[in-house]
C-alpha cells in the first residue's frame, strides 16, 4: 500500500501517468489564462492531487512551466518532410485553423498569453528560439537564414495573435483558405529566400 495523490493511504499511485496529468493540467490552465494568472492549486484540482504533490514533482511552478514548454514549439516533421515547396501554406493553415481546433492545449496560445512574464518570457523566448527558430535556419540554409525562419516566426505569431487573442475582426472569423492565399506567398518567399518583386 502507497498513498494517494492526496496525501492518503491508497493503492500506489502510477508516478509516471500522475506526473503526466498534472502536466496536462498545467497546460491547460496556462493556454487559458497565462503564467501570472496560473496557481498551483488550480492545476492540483484539475489534476486531482495535492498541491505538495506537484512541488515535489516539479519543485516550483516555474520550473513546471518550463517542463510544460519543454517541447512544445519544436518544429515536427509534418511540415518539412514535404519539402521547401508549400512550406509557407502549410504553416499558416496549421497556425490558422488552431482558432477552431484544441485552443486549450496550444503552445501558441501560452506563448502569447504568458511572454509578458519576465520568468515565462525568458522559458518562452528559449523554447521558441531552441525548438523553432534555430531548427528552421538550419533547415532553410543559404543567406540570411537566421532573420527568414525569424520572420516566419513573427508573422505566423502574429497572425495567431490577431486572430485567437485579439481577434480583431475580420481575421477572427476569416475563410481559413483566404488567409492562407493572402499570407503563404510572403512566408514562402522567406522559405525560398527570394526577394519581393
Amino acid at each position: 500500500m502507497g498513498q494517494d495523490e492526496a496525501g492518503k493511504p491508497g493503492p500506489r499511485r502510477n508516478a509516471v501517468a500522475t506526473r503526466a496529468r498534472i502536466l496536462e493540467a498545467a497546460r491547460f490552465h496556462f493556454a487559458r489564462a497565462g503564467y501570472d494568472q496560473v496557481g498551483m492549486r488550480q492545476i492540483a484540482v484539475t489534476a486531482r492531487v495535492d498541491a505538495a504533490l506537484i512541488v515535489r514533482y516539479f519543485g516550483s511552478k516555474e520550473a513546471l512551466f518550463r517542463e510544460v514548454m519543454a517541447k512544445g514549439f519544436q518544429l515536427g516533421d509534418d511540415f518539412l518532410s514535404g519539402g521547401r515547396e508549400g512550406l509557407g501554406e502549410r504553416l499558416v493553415r496549421y497556425v490558422a485553423a488552431k482558432a477552431g481546433a484544441n485552443r486549450d492545449m496550444d503552445p501558441v496560445l501560452i506563448l502569447l498569453r504568458s511572454g509578458s512574464n519576465e520568468q515565462a518570457g525568458s522559458i518562452l523566448r528559449q523554447g521558441l528560439d531552441e525548438g523553432f527558430v534555430q531548427p528552421l535556419a538550419r533547415w532553410l540554409g543559404g543567406n540570411h537564414a537566421p532573420e527568414r525562419a525569424g520572420l516566419i516566426a513573427s508573422t505566423l505569431f502574429g497572425l495567431a495573435f490577431m486572430r485567437e487573442v485579439v481577434r480583431i475582426e475580420p481575421l477572427a472569423e476569416a475563410d481559413i483558405d483566404r488567409l492562407v492565399a493572402l499570407v503563404a506567398p510572403a512566408l514562402q518567399r522567406y522559405v525560398d529566400g527570394s526577394d519581393p518583386a
